[in-house]
């Protein structure tokens, strides 16, 4: 019997065009939008900010309490130094003890917290971390060095006198999660919400050259607001101090990934506007070659460096402390330039606006299954054969947590080891193949199930189209949490991946391939960008593969992944399938 003619898209000049008008849409969501960030005005006041006194409270940190690693002897010894620096300064002094696993043990960290009271609402929060790795020893530029200049700068500000709140706060468990950070944040009311936190994460070996300024959050779409990042770069600018902003592709990136791994993503996640500074230096090269190494001693920094930090540092909470009204803006914003943004409900009708032709190809893919009786007649075991891709994708994410769980992979708690950790180089190949075993005896086991009900028939038009609306089901899940990350991630998928499937053409199986090795650049930078600071090299699957063993990505991010891949494949097989319409394409 002579199949029916059947297109792909039966108007592909209407898909070309709502293409065409999602771009449209979305550029004027976006460009009609904007508004202006808060700014803050920064005073020119006299800076007491002392780099040789930073310099040697940070060798003191260093040089007396080398290995610091939280739940040490040593780290107990660098917190009860911490709560004395506090109290010398005249701040009340707390301590906040947490559990957490680090390097498969149990062990308890703690935050020291100096709090000077104002007479004003509001309190601005500055942040460092004091613990150091295992693999390092006076761990003097991550982080002794961003402590050195909080103690400095609590020192200094006192000296002012300040309207509002401020709380000095020296966290533990950065290496292992930022876990001391996240546990101060999540200690905040909604009443005690800060003002501003700002995170001093390090001083770079060697001669510094510029304040960096960043601002990721560790989950969803959230960035240090605009008016925030604006303020600490005029506040910098006042002294002459250069910054350094994220790109804008870097920018992008961490809002998809969230993999923040300094202390003001906890509280970017919560909505409070936090931003990260620190100092790069004239050798980057030479600060990355030191980098928790043992051979990161406070012998290799410079006084003019912590300059370069405190200077601007002091001056911004100066500003924050003097602004008139306390300033507000979103941390789930899109930058367009200069001082102007759109706030996150435009984001998310622009994103949408954008994936409106994926579900006109969707439509379309069912037009063309259900007019084939063949085709007709699979829908229901395609769809059965689509919804055991999340079976199996959960499976696999069981799999990589009993690892964890019975002792394959050490327990690290919420992250991966910290760069230059041993276990961070050596891939396991035990729990990573176990764990695709696993998946391959669950989808056999599956097909053999759907074999009793009699749901094993296929026909590549039906599996298109169940294919393309698993792509549907995971983009309508991801653009309410993260439309950052549905644009990136799925936005090629969504545009190109209808065009993959049965035709006449005999090189539809290759370009196919094509089209979804096409779709899958944006995931491929994602992973080169955010590869670059770990030092891992070609162990990168290797990380990620921990990344999901430690649920640093959600849940979803990994069952999502899985099922693209599969939808991926079947729509490859859709594309090399015997089906040969007699007309159309």
């Amino acid at each position: 019997m002579e199949i029916r003619g059947i297109r792909l898209h039966r108007h592909p000049a209407i898909d070309l065009s709502a293409l065409a008008a999602a771009l449209v849409a979305a550029f004027l969501f976006l460009r009609l939008t904007g508004v202006r960030a808060p700014t803050v005005p920064v005073p020119s006041v006299p800076i007491r900010f002392d780099p040789d006194s930073a310099l040697l409270d940070t060798r003191i940190l260093a040089e007396a309490f080398t290995n610091r690693i939280t739940g040490t002897e040593a780290g107990r010894g660098a917190a009860s130094y911490l709560a004395a620096s506090f109290q010398t300064r005249g701040l009340r002094v707390t301590r906040q003890r947490f559990p957490l696993t680090a390097q498969g043990q149990p062990a308890l960290g703690r935050n020291v917290i100096g709090v000077s009271r104002g007479t004003v609402p509001g309190t601005i929060v500055l942040v460092a971390h004091y613990d150091g790795q295992p693999t390092s020893g006076q761990s003097a530029a991550a982080d002794a060095s961003g402590v050195g200049t909080l103690l400095e700068l609590a020192r200094v500000l006192e000296r002012h006198g300040h309207r509002h709140t401020i709380a000095y706060v020296a966290t533990d468990a950065n290496e292992w999660g930022v876990v001391g950070a996240a546990t101060y944040a999540q200690s905040r009311s909604p009443a005690d919400r800060p003002l501003a936190v700002i995170s001093l994460d390090h001083v770079d070996n060697g001669i510094g050259k510029v304040v960096t300024i960043t601002g990721a959050g560790r989950a969803g779409d959230g960035y240090a607001p605009l008016w925030l990042r604006r303020a600490a770069a005029d506040a910098y600018a006042v002294g002459g101090v250069r910054t350094t902003d994220i790109g804008t592709l870097d920018e992008w990136i961490h809002r998809v990934l969230g993999l923040s791994r300094t202390d003001q993503g906890p509280f970017v996640d919560l909505g409070m506007p936090a931003i990260d500074l620190g100092v790069e230096g004239r050798r980057p090269e030479y600060a990355s070659f030191l980098y928790h190494t043992p051979g990161d001693r406070w012998e290799t920094l410079e006084p003019v460096s912590f300059g370069l930090l405190g200077d601007g540092a002091e001056r911004l909470v100066l500003a924050l402390d003097a602004a008139a009204r306390d300033p507000s803006g979103p941390t789930d914003y899109l930058g367009l330039g200069g001082d102007r943004m759109v706030g996150g409900l435009w984001i998310l009708l622009a994103a949408i606006a954008l994936f409106v032709p994926l579900l006109l190809a969707c439509w379309e893919a069912w037009t063309a299954a259900w007019a084939d009786p063949a085709s007709r007649a699979a829908v229901r075991s395609e769809l059965v054969r689509a919804g055991s891709w999340w079976v199996i994708a959960l499976t696999g994410l069981l799999a990589v947590r009993a690892a964890v769980a019975i002792g394959l992979l050490p327990d690290y708690g919420v992250a991966p080891p910290p760069v230059r950790d041993p276990f961070l180089y050596a891939t396991r190949w035990i729990p990573f193949l176990a764990t695709l075993a696993i998946m391959v005896i669950v989808a056999l086991l599956l097909g053999a199930m759907r074999r009793r009900p009699g749901l094993t028939a296929s026909h590549p038009l039906a599996g298109r189209a169940a294919s393309l609306t698993m792509l549907v089901v995971i983009v309508i899940l991801t653009l309410p949490h993260n439309p950052f990350a549905a644009v990136w991630l799925l936005l090629l998928p969504a545009w190109l991946w209808p065009w993959i499937g049965p035709t006449r053409r005999p090189v539809t199986g290759a370009a196919s391939v094509l089209i979804v090795l096409a779709s899958a650049v944006p995931l491929v930078v994602a992973i080169a960008v955010m590869s670059r600071p770990l030092d891992v090299g070609a162990g990168i699957l290797w990380y990620l593969y921990l990344q999901a063993a430690y649920l640093s990505w959600s849940p979803f991010t990994i069952l999502a992944f899985v099922v693209m891949l599969l939808a991926a494949s079947r729509l490859v097989g859709t594309a090399t399938a015997r089906l040969l319409p007699a007309a159309g394409d």
